[in-house]
């Protein structure tokens, strides 16, 4: 219920909550005396009704219609309308905890007809009401109507808050104080008037008049600590959230007591409605468009170690899952990236691979028309593939959407593949060839080379029977110096490029160590820096080891070899 005192500006925070802990004060120590009187003059519970009560907050005046409904709704000494340690009225927790026969006696009070239902108790994102109707759908005919406010009562706080409840936009428009357009509501909402609208269903246009009067969409509940921006996202008023986050100047990054992120809830409220898929889509746009678009958020952990993208696999949200895996790779650091393939390595086998099912998109035409068209979603795909290497899941390359990805990727690429792979095959090849005929015709002069015999060909220190003149022999091995030395230096700048493009995965990849060492080993081998002829053989051996398993390596990523 609203009080003037605290249209009036909205008193100081610090006077606010004093008046109220004096109100709590006041109300546990009459309850503490009823205790004690039924009791036979023994004090029992005072502890329990401090605890309980510790974090009262009252408004800053009651008014006799609050105190009928305080004073009239009470259930064992425990007063339903206020809140309990957590902020929330008791209402919710204190029906739940009951059975079936007692919450059907409360409910059969007349008194219960003033019983305020239709909030979020804790972290639930389903109302009071709600909650009731899942656990005994037959006592449904008991629960009360929604609350609504007196529209003929003077206040005009209280006439602008029942124009809100019975959906009287004129009457609502006349009575906002453009002064204070978010006024603050005690008994039993212990929220103000922008929290209430934001909650409710249907009341975009309340919304958008109190913002655009000025409230103030960066508002923390003064009872639970929760942002604005949270507690919409609970209630599942994602059209709201829209308007909300698409404000000048809201701040996406606020936290609530929990330590959860706007992205926490969004990752763990569930869909209500058909069209709450794509409204939660274009939320996550949103965000990423008022500076969550750094992907290491979706690691962010909350009190209980929970992140946004833990939650949403543990709730089995495949299409959140797929929007967070589908988030530019540039804005996912490594410890991201690590965190999401741990929390999909510990997740079912079945939800992982039913995840594929949701990395596209059609235009929902039949399967055999030939107006149907898919859109994969690439950057998923990228991941879930990165995910399968890393993984023990190796089976999902084998999967429809992962096969038909990496198919049409191959088509797209294969020509730079081949031109790759014929360049190194090339460099092999005068590699291997260069090799072989410095170790056949050797013409170094002036050094002390043993005599060598075989079958085929006979040469000693001076002259070689392999039917070229030594001037012939130091021609050809030149020019095939020369253009090996080429291809090393082509070699090397495509490796170069491919530690600019990305850096961390070629680190992490063991075959480009091996074709680092295989350049390492051949510009020594071909520089001339080591003198030894024996040391030579044994770098050239390793040169020509290192060259061909590169080769096999290089041709096992063809599909047909490596799916």
């Amino acid at each position: 219920m609203g009080d003037r005192e605290a249209n009036e500006g909205q008193a100081d925070g610090p006077t606010w909550l004093m008046k109220m802990e004096e109100r709590a004060v006041e109300e546990m120590e009459l309850q503490s005396v009823s205790t004690a009187d039924s009791s036979g003059g023994s004090v029992t519970g005072t502890e329990s009704n401090t605890s309980v009560h510790q974090s009262v907050l009252l408004d800053d005046t009651y008014d006799v219609y609050n105190r009928d409904i305080i004073e009239s709704m009470e259930w064992q000494g425990r007063k339903l309308t206020l809140p309990e340690a957590q902020g929330y009225p008791e209402t919710g927790s204190v029906l739940e905890q009951l059975d079936r026969t007692s919450v059907e006696s409360i409910l059969w009070d007349p008194s219960s007809r003033r019983l305020h239902l239709d909030y979020y108790p804790g972290d639930s994102d389903l109302t009071v009401r709600e909650i009731l109707m899942q656990k005994y759908p037959d006592l449904q005919p008991l629960l009360p109507d929604r609350l609504f406010e007196n529209l003929d009562l003077p206040d005009r706080d209280i006439k602008l808050l029942a124009a809100l409840q019975d959906d009287i936009f004129d009457m609502f428009c006349d009575n906002l104080n453009n002064q204070n357009p978010n006024h603050l509501y005690g008994i039993p909402y212990y929220s103000s008037l922008l929290e209430i609208a934001c909650q409710m269903k249907n009341r975009v246009k309340f919304v958008k008049v109190l913002l655009d009067n000025g409230a103030d969409p960066n508002i923390t509940n003064r009872v639970t600590g929760m942002p604005l921006i949270h507690a919409t996202a609970r209630s599942g008023n994602f059209e709201v959230l829209q308007l909300l986050l698409e404000k000048e100047g809201i701040d996406a990054s606020l936290e609530d007591n929990e330590e959860r992120t706007i992205l926490h809830w969004w990752a763990r409220v569930s869909e209500k409605n058909p069209d709450d898929k794509e409204k939660l889509k274009k939320c996550f746009e949103l965000l990423l468009d008022k500076g969550f678009d750094n992907g290491s958020r979706f690691k962010d952990k909350d009190r209980s170690d929970s992140t946004p993208f833990s939650t949403a696999v543990e709730r089995e949200y495949r299409d959140r899952v797929v929007l967070m895996l589908d988030t530019d790779i540039d804005d996912i650091d490594d410890t991201a990236s690590a965190h999401m393939n741990e929390i999909l390595e510990s997740a079912k086998g079945s939800f992982v691979k039913s995840i594929l099912g949701y990395c596209f998109e059609s235009n929902d035409e039949r399967v055999n028309s030939q107006g149907l068209k898919v859109k994969l979603k690439s950057v998923a795909l990228i991941s879930m593939i990165m995910y399968a290497l890393d993984s023990h899941h190796k089976e999902l390359f084998k999967h429809p959407v992962l096969s038909a990805f990496i198919n049409i990727m191959w088509n797209r690429v294969k020509y730079i593949f081949f031109f790759d792979v014929a360049f190194y095959i090339l460099f092999l090849a005068f590699l291997t060839v260069y090799i072989l005929f410095s170790e056949l015709c050797n013409i170094q002069m002036n050094r002390g080379v043993a005599n060598i015999t075989n079958d085929l060909l006979s040469f000693n220190n001076n002259n070689l029977t392999c039917g070229m003149s030594d001037e012939r022999r130091y021609s050809t091995s030149q020019s095939l110096w020369y253009i090996l030395m080429v291809l090393l230096g082509l070699l090397v700048f495509r490796e170069g490029c491919q530690v600019y493009i990305n850096y961390m995965d070629y680190i992490k990849r063991k075959e480009n160590w091996l074709e680092l060492l295989l350049i390492v080993v051949t510009s020594t081998s071909c520089s001339g820096i080591v003198d030894s002829i024996e040391a030579n053989k044994h770098l050239f051996a390793f040169a020509i080891l290192l060259g061909w398993v590169e080769l096999i390596l290089l041709l096992g990523q063809l599909p047909l070899l490596s799916v």
